[in-house]
């Protein structure tokens, strides 16, 4: 089922088992259906305990961003992303508008913002670098190459208090920006 504009959502009717608690959570901004479902395929293929919170494009990345800060500060409880995937280059609004909106959020500038394009032009990576992006990295052009990409972002990003713990499952659900609350359940 294709996500509709402005629509975020989770990894939608998917059990994850693991030995990590929590798991790692990952905010994927990606406009191309087939990309977001082809990484969390590597993530799934690569055996990562990787939990997918989507959006479709920047606003509704910053829309649930937003929400989350919102319920946060009414003393609510939300899954904050561990890590921000953010393809750079989408129609209407680019990258840069959540990168700056992060940028600008006390709670949000120290989550880590991988950019993925599919354009090796060296003002991309130099834009968002400066607006605090962590890494640019290049989209793979082969699926063998992407799960070593997420391997890498995985190996590289989980926060480092993640240790073995007794076996966890954790559901994820559907998110919606605009009209309801968004919210994830693990």
């Amino acid at each position: 089922m294709k996500a509709k504009q402005g629509e975020l959502s989770g990894t939608s009717g998917n059990v994850l088992s693991t030995r990590m608690n929590p798991p790692f959570v990952v905010l994927q901004i990606e406009d191309n259906a087939d990309d977001r479902e082809l990484f969390q395929m590597a993530a799934e293929q690569a055996k990562l305990p990787i939990c997918w919170q989507t959006a479709n494009s920047a606003k509704a990345a910053i829309a649930h961003l937003q929400n989350l800060l919102s319920v946060a500060g009414a003393g609510g409880h939300v899954t904050w992303p561990d890590l921000v995937l953010l393809d750079f280059l989408m129609p209407v609004e680019s990258g840069v508008s959540v990168l700056r909106f992060i940028q600008s959020q006390a709670r949000l500038k120290n989550v880590p913002v991988v950019v993925l394009t599919g354009s090796e032009d060296q003002a991309i990576t130099e834009q968002a670098c400066a607006f605090g992006a962590r890494a640019v990295m290049l989209k793979p052009s082969n699926f063998e190459s992407l799960i070593e990409l997420i391997g890498t972002i995985y190996r590289t990003y989980r926060p480092r208090e993640y240790l073995p713990s007794a076996p966890v499952e954790y559901q994820s659900t559907r998110l919606w920006a605009g009209g309801s609350t968004p919210s994830v359940s693990w």
